[in-house]
């Protein structure tokens, strides 16, 4: 295992349990185990000091400048002062930046504090410190953990990461927020998109339900033809045209009825996974969400499921919060720690981690699978991309992840492959899969199964640690 020795006091900017989460996200994503020791016999110093014996030296931070910076030093992205981040002489390396601290910067979302919100509490993402420095497809923590992990290259055993000696995982999913067609509105949607381009056969058939956003079938269909399987999540709280209006955008179906228990059953007897797609005010009260919870629960007969936020509304003010409620619910995983205006890594990680919570000051026991890439992001928000087509956002997604080992998932609304409604939503999906099928590089698994093999190998490697 490695030795890591940790020296902080009161002037550095992280306490040694703050230090300890993220020596240990670390290590479970590079796959090897660890101890805290306190001698001078360590692989890894981080502290004020130096440690001539160890490895790799980490010079801890005293001081948080008031904007943070982010500059590229070789291969590596740092944040802070424009100093010489780190050296290498022989085998040894000293950083000069504290990328302990960065770290916890990113994974805590210390950057949103300062970042304004519009009225569904969705990010500018123009303020984003990623996003001005072109780096929302750039994990910088994955990127750290792959510089230490080369750095002990041939010290230490790695267990693998995936299965198969995959480099990455690909983890599909499917928001179930609005499968039935409001035949009014969307004839009105209808008209005001294609003017005097619409037809009436069209109209028509709005009007007789052959256009239709109960897209599952297809869904299904097209996933068999490529060997994959993904996780659909549905909303059990029954929102309505007023309340969506005036005061929260939930979806109006129940899934009490006949059609849906029939698609539960289907996907699930065809190895598709179910899981909750909690309505946009559910985190702001615990009772709230465990009825959505137990209403899921009882009308699907589901034991275990994991979990979205429908417009991934966490407590904009301290996401981690939302999350204690998801572990204290018994929720399989969260997938909700996304950018609602842009594809990439939110929390700049791009592998299953443990979120620090603020109120308790540790880190907690539920998974996050963190969203790379959804739908709205190629099309509805494409004038916020830095990518000049759909092809190339995935394409650099892909590319971002199998440099980092990470898993990639995919959020594709149930309804889009609606080719009147969404032209080319659908063929960007399928652009998708064929991509990953010819990359032969990724796991693919359910989201479930995906957390299921993570917290296997972590459960490996934290049985060897100290």
């Amino acid at each position: 295992m490695i030795k890591i020795k940790i020296e902080l006091d009161s002037n550095c900017l992280l306490n040694q349990k703050q230090a300890e989460y993220i020596f240990e996200t670390l290590c479970i994503i590079i796959g090897v185990s660890w101890s805290f020791v306190r001698d001078k016999q360590a692989d890894i110093y981080y502290g004020k000091k130096s440690n001539q014996d160890a490895l790799l030296n980490i010079n801890a931070r005293c001081k948080k400048t008031e904007k943070e910076q982010i500059f590229k030093y070789n291969d590596l992205y740092f944040l802070g002062e424009n100093i010489e981040p780190y050296q290498k002489t022989n085998e040894k390396c000293q950083f000069g930046n504290d990328i302990i601290f960065n770290c916890f910067y990113f994974l805590t979302g210390t950057d949103e504090l300062n970042i304004e919100r519009n009225k569904w509490d969705q990010h500018n993402i123009k303020q984003s410190i990623l996003y001005k420095n072109d780096l929302l497809h750039e994990p910088i923590v994955n990127g750290y953990a792959n510089f230490i992990k080369h750095l002990f290259q041939g010290r230490f055993e790695f267990i693998p990461m995936w299965p198969g000696n995959k480099k990455a995982a690909l983890a599909l999913s499917h928001d179930v927020d609005y499968p039935e067609m409001i035949k009014p509105i969307e004839l009105l949607r209808y008209l005001m998109t294609y003017k005097f381009k619409a037809s009436f056969k069209t109209f028509w058939q709005i009007i007789i339900g052959k256009e239709t956003f109960w897209q599952f079938e297809n869904y299904m269909n097209l996933e068999k033809k490529y060997n994959v399987r993904s996780s659909f999540y549905f909303c059990s709280y029954q929102g309505n045209l007023p309340r969506f209006f005036l005061k929260a955008p939930d979806p109006f179906y129940n899934i009490k009825k006949s059609k849906y228990l029939k698609v539960v059953e289907q996907l699930r007897s065809e190895g598709f996974e179910v899981g909750l797609h909690s309505s946009f005010l559910a985190f702001s009260s615990k009772n709230r969400f465990e009825k959505e919870v137990n209403k899921l629960k009882g009308i699907f007969k589901l034991s275990n499921f994991g979990h979205r936020h429908h417009y991934w509304h966490t407590n904009p003010e301290d996401p981690s919060e939302t999350c204690l409620i998801h572990q204290e619910l018994g929720l399989a995983y969260d997938s909700s720690l996304s950018f609602e205006q842009h594809s990439g890594f939110r929390y700049s990680i791009c592998t299953p981690f443990h979120i620090w919570n603020r109120k308790n000051g540790k880190a907690l026991e539920i998974l996050q699978l963190p969203p790379t890439l959804m739908d709205d992001h190629l099309f509805g928000y494409k004038h916020l991309s830095n990518f000049s087509s759909y092809k190339e956002n995935i394409d650099n997604a892909i590319a971002a992840i199998l440099k980092s080992n990470g898993v990639f998932v995919v959020d594709f609304h149930a309804r889009v492959l609606n080719k009147t409604f969404f032209p080319k939503w659908g063929e960007s999906y399928e652009y998708l899969l064929q991509q990953i099928e010819k990359s032969n590089n990724f796991f693919i698994d359910t989201p479930m199964n995906i957390n299921k093999h993570w917290r296997d190998r972590e459960a490996k490697i934290r049985s060897k640690s100290v």
